[in-house]
């Protein structure tokens, strides 16, 4: 029992690290793409735990669901027009990507 909670609590201090890691990198735009990536499965499997630990209405009260779908969003789209990095080596070098004027 003391090595599970042990165990526990060093799975609580490896997930925190996590999240303000990858939050760091959301912020700062160091390869998007990737930590968008692997926000979205932390933030998964955070909610799948809230969500069998507290239920899912209590769950829902949280902002974890908006988070997930925020992080899948950016992985899948990319940073977006309102980002002040380029997300493109294209848009780096100064060659007009479509789409994006």
């Amino acid at each position: 029992m003391i090595a599970l909670a042990a165990s526990a609590a060093v799975a609580a201090a490896a997930a925190t690290v996590a999240e303000l890691t990858l939050g760091l990198g959301m912020i700062v735009g160091f390869r998007t793409h990737y930590v968008a990536a692997a926000m979205t499965l932390v933030l998964t499997t955070f909610a799948l735990a809230m969500a069998t630990s507290v239920g899912i209405g209590s769950m829902l009260s949280y902002a974890v669901p908006f988070l997930v779908a925020a992080a899948a969003t950016i992985e899948v789209t990319g940073p977006g027009r309102g980002s002040t990095l380029p997300a493109t080596r294209r848009e780096r070098a100064g060659t007009p990507v479509p789409g994006h004027s």
